[in-house]
């Protein structure tokens, strides 16, 4: 992010994420993930730039396909995230988020 805002020189230049969705084979114990690491790390870039946002799509994802079909939703997740960060809307909701 910092790359891109240098080349547009806006270091306030708003990045909307889209979280990984749920994808693979669904597992009933907890087991060691580089998926969830992965989402863990684009939960981790989203909290500590003020000027980014996070929709979240772990829960429209399906096992055997890794985009996820419900494209609408994440829109409106989208759509919410940037009124929240691009237009300073902070009371706008994001959906669900993710908290560790």
């Amino acid at each position: 992010m910092a790359n891109w805002r240098s080349q547009f020189r806006d270091p306030g230049l708003p990045f909307l994420i889209v979280g990984l969705a749920g994808w693979g084979k669904p597992v009933s114990k907890p087991v060691e993930s580089s998926w969830a690491a992965l989402i863990n790390e684009q939960r981790l870039a989203v909290t500590r730039d003020r000027h980014a946002a996070l929709a979240s799509a772990i829960d429209i994802g399906v096992p055997a396909d890794i985009h996820p079909p419900n494209k609408q939703e994440v829109g409106r997740r989208l759509a919410l995230a940037a009124k929240r960060i691009a237009y300073d809307n902070a009371s706008s909701p994001v959906g669900p988020m993710p908290v560790s």
